[in-house]
């Protein structure tokens, strides 16, 4: 950060915890965001509710206004702040990027409805890292706050071997997961590393409901067998995942899918297959 020329800035994350131990050393100019009471650029009243996530906007301690934005979370907030500080670096004035933000419709495959029938409402998202998983989860939580049923496929050998403590401790608010085969995104396997070991790492880390499932048409007939009015099914993962999200959708809404108060069988639970 010491080598941005004289006339830019740094726009950084004050409540990151290694942003925090750098900052003795920055010498350029610092532009600070996030939640924390020091923060150059403060959301504070933070609501995320189901048509996405508002807050008070703070610049220099005084209230500068409300920012409402179609995308749902607290990560989302933050994102906002940083374009809020991108903008008065560039002399946009507030109330312009909070007019623009609002129209902000989000991305593909990022908190993506794809579609809602019988009160079952149906969700994809790209998050296949724990930080992803656990931010989406927390963000669904908050939002909707539905029994909450994934459908993961991680992605990638090495990254599943490297992360496989993380990832056992990443799906503590789902009610019930579904783990795919992993996505090999052109990698060989590697010995030991399966999406049985994952849900054993899950399993290990105190998760009562988790089992896999052998590919995409196998995952939707096992959401389909357990989904009921009020529930919220989520697809995760990098890979082709979204399939499963979009046909589940399509099911429910043509009537293939019949359910009712109550699941037609038990949901996930704390599974191996083979084990």
């Amino acid at each position: 950060m010491n080598k941005v020329p004289f006339y830019g800035a740094s726009i950084v994350c004050l409540d990151d915890p290694n942003i925090q131990e750098i900052i003795p050393h920055i010498s350029r100019k610092l532009i600070t965001y996030g939640f924390s009471s020091q923060a150059d650029i403060r959301a504070a009243e933070v609501l995320v509710e189901p048509r996405g996530t508002s807050f008070s906007c703070y610049i220099d301690g005084k209230l500068a206004g409300k920012v409402c934005l179609r995308l749902h979370g607290r990560h989302n907030a933050l994102n906002a702040l940083a374009t809020i500080a991108v903008a008065r670096e560039l002399d946009i004035d507030f109330t312009a990027a909070a007019a623009t933000l609002a129209e902000f419709a989000g991305t593909d495959r990022r908190m993506q409805r794809i579609g809602t029938a019988h009160d079952v409402l149906v969700i994809d998202d790209y998050g296949h890292h724990p930080t992803e998983i656990q931010a989406v989860l927390s963000t669904t939580r908050d939002a909707w706050d539905r029994r909450t049923i994934v459908c993961f496929q991680p992605h990638r050998y090495s990254r599943s071997q490297l992360l496989m403590e993380d990832f056992g401790q990443a799906f503590y608010q789902a009610d019930s997961v579904f783990v795919l085969p992993i996505y090999a995104a052109g990698e060989d396997p590697i010995p030991n590393v399966t999406s049985d070991a994952l849900v054993t790492s899950i399993v290990k880390h105190g998760h009562k409901e988790v089992q896999t499932v052998d590919d995409l048409e196998q995952a939707t007939e096992a959401l389909s067998k357990i989904v009921k009015p009020g529930d919220l099914v989520l697809t995760l993962g990098a890979g082709d995942v979204w399939k499963v999200a979009r046909d589940l959708a399509k099911r429910l809404s043509d009537g293939s899918i019949r359910i009712g108060p109550d699941s037609t069988e038990s949901p996930a639970k704390a599974s191996v297959k083979g084990v």
